[in-house]
């Protein structure tokens, strides 16, 4: 009887030795099966990511809506034209007070960047031909000795960028994409640092 249990326990032990190492590897398969699957998924991701069109519009990481605006003298200036260098977009009014206060701001700015091949700054003044004429913003800009290139918008490129709120001022990289954008008074230093940060 002592022999039957000892064999019988014999048995017991190895029918759970080859059970446990058969699920052992069973299970084992299945989870390489798993990890190869997320690893595919995560290729498949990132190769998706990579692809990924940028859309056109007036927000963050959009790719800029194109538009073409003409200074006093006649010259135009096509936004797509500029590809290669960094855009400061600023949409204002001669009448507006905090457009008054930052103007000082983005001239000094402009005559830092003037020489410079790669940053452009373009002054968008919207032109209601009823408080703002062309007439009237060459004066007021040749009155306070303004340097910057102005620009006139009847409102068609204001409302593309959905500018509802005066001043409002982006910056756009060598690539075309919006990278900095503000509503309200923007400074030199501002614009200092948007302008690298869109450079990097």
């Amino acid at each position: 009887m002592k022999i039957f249990r000892i064999i019988a326990l014999i048995a017991l032990i190895l029918l759970l030795f080859v059970g446990g190492t058969f699920a052992y590897k069973y299970f084992q398969a299945k989870n390489d099966e798993v990890i190869s699957s997320a690893d595919s998924t995560t290729a498949k991701d990132t190769a998706a990511e990579s692809t990924v069109t940028l859309k056109y519009g007036s927000e963050l990481g959009d790719l800029a809506n194109d538009f073409s605006l003409s200074d006093y003298d006649g010259n135009t200036y096509q936004l797509s034209e500029l590809k290669g260098k960094t855009v400061v977009l600023n949409f204002w009014a001669s009448w507006c007070g905090p457009c008054q206060f930052e103007l000082p701001e983005f001239d000094s700015y402009y005559n830092s960047i003037k020489d410079s091949d790669d940053i452009v700054v373009l002054m968008v003044n919207l032109t209601d031909g009823v408080r703002d004429t062309k007439d009237s913003v060459h004066d007021f800009v040749t009155t306070q000795g303004y340097t910057f290139p102005v620009l006139f918008d009847s409102g068609e490129v204001a409302t593309n960028y959905r500018v509802y709120s005066i001043p409002s001022t982006f910056v756009i990289d060598e690539k075309g994409v919006i990278r900095y954008y503000n509503l309200g008074v923007t400074s030199e230093s501002d614009l200092e640092s948007a302008v690298s940060e869109a450079r990097k």
